[in-house]
């Protein structure tokens, strides 16, 4: 849809996309929402399977995941400061 809506075909759009910020449409936006959940996580005490919910994940351990390969640590970590010598501020 996304797609037809600028009048490109999906490969067009995704190669442009990329071409201007770096990543794919889907790495982009899964990046977006994750430096959302880095916040959410610094800032709140909501419980990570919520924010995980709230981002889409089925299950805790994939949000878990995909933020680890993002940020170098878990969102555990995170929340529980453990990440002495971590630039946090991402």
């Amino acid at each position: 849809m996304l797609a037809q809506h600028f009048g490109r075909s999906a490969q067009t759009l995704n190669r442009e996309f990329k071409e201007r910020f770096g990543l794919p449409i889907a790495a982009y936006v899964s990046a977006q929402r994750l430096q959302e959940a880095h916040a959410a996580i610094a800032n709140t005490a909501t419980p990570l399977k919520v924010i995980a919910a709230n981002l889409g994940y089925s299950h805790v351990n994939h949000f878990s995941n995909a933020f680890r390969r993002q940020f170098g640590y878990s969102p555990g970590a995170l929340r529980k400061g453990s990440l002495k010598g971590t630039d946090d501020s991402e």
